[in-house]
């Protein structure tokens, strides 16, 4: 917490998933229209480079960085991006497993 900082982030953990399926654009949008400051989501980069937005690496397909992000959506149609994620415009804490070390989070703020 910076000194600039009043009170705590307040994320909501993928979302609001007592309200809309967790790591969804609804579940992000309920959450942030619940006044959280942000939200919490975990990102799997895919076969041909998207950045999929999902919790588990594990697929029925296989593991997400084997399978290209139009097959992972075909069997998910709620599967998000992490662009789409960006529209928003709040702070995001991305747990970016699998990508760096063991499982940091990383607040990225983004442009609005």
């Amino acid at each position: 917490m910076t000194a600039l900082r009043k009170r705590p982030l307040r994320l909501g953990h993928r979302g609001a998933p007592l309200k809309a399926k967790e790591n969804t654009l609804e579940s992000f949008r309920l959450a942030l229209e619940a006044g959280l400051d942000g939200v919490e989501l975990d990102v799997w980069p895919t076969r041909d480079g998207v950045f999929a937005v999902r919790h588990d690496p594990d697929t029925p397909l296989g593991p997400v960085f084997q399978v290209d992000y139009a097959d992972l959506k075909a069997q998910e149609p709620d599967l998000a991006r992490l662009e789409e994620e960006g529209k928003a415009r709040r702070l995001l804490a991305l747990g970016l497993d699998g990508l760096i070390g063991d499982r940091p989070e990383v607040l990225l703020p983004l442009g609005g």
